[in-house]
This record gives structure tokens, sequence and C-alpha cells, in this order.
């Protein structure tokens, strides 16, 4: 009986959070004064992002595989390269991510 009456109260909170939903005040959720300002800074820091995955990417051909040419093995067609290529890929979005972020 104590589960049924933890639901019957959490039910009743919901209700009466949804009438005063109801009688708030509508907002239109655009807001055309930052509009611009978030597209310069989404748009900078994606391609910062890029600049990074690329310069990342270059990094790890010099350094590690000094010996391998990833371009002649994925033109090969090496599917093992191509799996640690993108690895490293989504891997260094992640990281970036949360750098950038």
């Amino acid at each position: 009986m104590l589960l049924a009456e933890y639901f019957a109260e959490r039910f009743l909170s919901f209700l009466v959070a949804a009438e005063n939903l109801e009688t708030a005040p509508a907002t239109s959720g655009f807001f055309p004064e930052q509009f611009w300002s978030g597209l310069v800074s989404t748009a900078l820091f994606g391609l910062l992002g890029i600049v990074l995955v690329l310069l990342a990417v270059a990094l790890f051909d010099k350094i590690s595989l000094s010996r391998v040419s990833l371009h002649d093995e994925l033109k090969n067609g090496n599917l093992a390269v191509a799996g640690v290529l993108s690895a490293l890929i989504l891997g260094m979005c992640y990281l970036i991510t949360h750098i950038v972020h």
C-alpha cells in the first residue's frame, strides 16, 4: 500500500505542476539579440574543432607512423588502417569537444 501512496502523491504533484504551466505567461522562446552572436561563436568553435582534428591526424601520421603512409595504405584498401584512423578521429573529436566546450 505504501508504493501506491507514493505514486498517487507523485501523480498529484504532476497535475499541480501542469496546472501552473497553463497559467504561466507565454514566451516566444526566440531571442534575436543572442542569435547572431551564438551563430558566430558556434561557427568559430566548429572551425577550431575541425582544424584541431586535422592537426591531430597530421601529428599522428608524422609521429607514430613514420614508416607507413596513411594515404598509400588507404589507397590500397587497408581496412585496419582505416579503422585505426577513424578511431583516432572519433577520439580526438570527443576530446576536442570537451576541451572547447
